[in-house]
């Protein structure tokens, strides 16, 4: 992380670099992931295994989702296929 903007009494006077880009990944996820979008992740499983897990957003509490799975794998069964509190960094839109 660098910063390259304005000091004031030896302080950074805004934002970092890393954090600009975190600011604006969040915004452009946060915009496309509204309630009913459909979405996707990789979801790890055994050593070094990895699948597909394809859902729709529920709902949002800020960076948070609930996604309800279309076809929950056996061993990842939560209630009623809805996966809650879900980070937003952590799934993707799909088709």
């Amino acid at each position: 992380d660098r910063y390259a903007g304005p000091w004031t009494d030896d302080v950074r006077a805004g934002p970092s670099a890393g954090e600009i880009q975190f600011q604006r990944r969040y915004q452009a996820l946060s915009a496309a992931l509204q309630p009913g979008t459909r979405v996707c992740r990789a979801q790890p499983y055994g050593i070094g295994g990895h699948r597909l897990v394809r859902g729709r957003v529920g709902a949002r509490n800020g960076g948070l989702l609930d996604v309800h799975l279309d076809a929950p794998p056996p061993d990842l069964t939560p209630p009623g296929g809805v996966l809650t509190n879900e980070r937003l960094f952590d799934w993707r839109p799909c088709l």
